[in-house]
């Protein structure tokens, strides 16, 4: 019966539901329907693609991972097919990830979809990662440095995979590769790129690097500079914030002056959101009265 749905010409509903079907007969013990379920995840058709995304998920086959591969390349742009095909990912997802930007023709335009499939694709490996196990956190890290990618790619990565690491419990082994991806990631790079590696190496558990203590000073010294423009002393602003509090909370404090512009201010406390110690609660009680009203909702909303 597969068959004969699997050759019906010009009806692709046919051989969708052909596939939901043959979820209901042993996929796991069968050996001739997964042939067939993995001739369609080349399907001209979409919807049918999709529906082979969901069915390989329903047993194991070694080549399951080439055709969810494939299914990627092809229908990137359709976000619930690359849920289809990450729920069907047993493993490999590391991979996918290194095969897909290794691809001339995947990178050459880096679109919004191609960027969202990266950013969610690095953030299910580092939701994947288990205690002690950092292989596939390390391939994205490695693939990145190696593969002389322009700063959107870089950012998907580095911002997926920190997002994954923070929902996963266990923690991750680095090594020297880890210290060493970063910084190459990071030479010459923009101040977005730098924010996003560095919320990474926080993530797991890496010491600042050089360019990292670089920019940190240089933000410091922007950030109090008056004569800047706001919108430049808020981005050094920012960046302080992945810094130590011990390193920064002098410079951060100092601008909850007066004399210090609100939108500055307001800065400063989104920043002090990110740190635990009792002291800035403690700081921002004493300072209560010098602060524009501006300020000060959002300081009522971190006590």
């Amino acid at each position: 019966w597969f068959r004969h749905f699997q050759n019906v010409p010009d009806n692709p509903g046919i051989r969708e539901n052909a596939l939901i079907l043959s979820e209901h007969f042993g996929l796991p013990k069968s050996t001739a329907l997964p042939p067939k379920i993995l001739a369609l995840a080349n399907d001209p058709a979409v919807r049918v693609r999709f529906q082979a995304a969901l069915t390989l998920g329903e047993f194991e086959n070694p080549g399951a991972q080439a055709a969810l591969l494939n299914i990627l390349r092809r229908d990137h742009r359709f976000h619930w097919s690359r849920l289809a095909v990450f729920s069907s990912l047993r493993s490999g997802a590391s991979e996918i990830f290194r095969s897909l930007l290794a691809d001339p023709n995947f990178r050459r335009t880096p679109d919004g979809d191609k960027i969202a499939l990266i950013r969610e694709l690095a953030d299910l490996i580092g939701a994947r990662v288990e205690k002690g196990e950092a292989n596939g956190a390390k391939t994205v890290l490695t693939t990145l440095a190696e593969s002389n990618l322009s700063e959107p790619w870089l950012i998907a990565g580095l911002e997926g995979l920190q997002s994954g690491l923070t929902r996963q419990s266990g923690g991750v082994k680095t090594d020297s590769q880890f210290a060493d991806a970063i910084q190459k990631i990071e030479a010459g790079k923009s101040s977005a790129l730098l924010t996003a590696s560095w919320k990474l190496s926080r993530a797991i558990g890496l010491t600042e690097t050089e360019t990292q203590r670089q920019a940190l000073t240089q933000a410091i010294q922007s950030a109090g500079e008056a004569a800047r423009p706001l919108a430049e002393r808020v981005v050094a602003i920012r960046l302080l914030g992945l810094g130590s509090f011990q390193t920064i909370k002098q410079p951060l404090l100092t601008l909850l002056e007066g004399t210090q512009p609100a939108v500055v201010q307001s800065a400063v406390v989104e920043m002090l959101r990110t740190f635990n110690e009792p002291e800035i609660g403690q700081t921002l009680v004493a300072r209560w009265r010098a602060l524009p009203p501006a300020v000060k909702t959002p300081v009522i909303q971190l006590l």
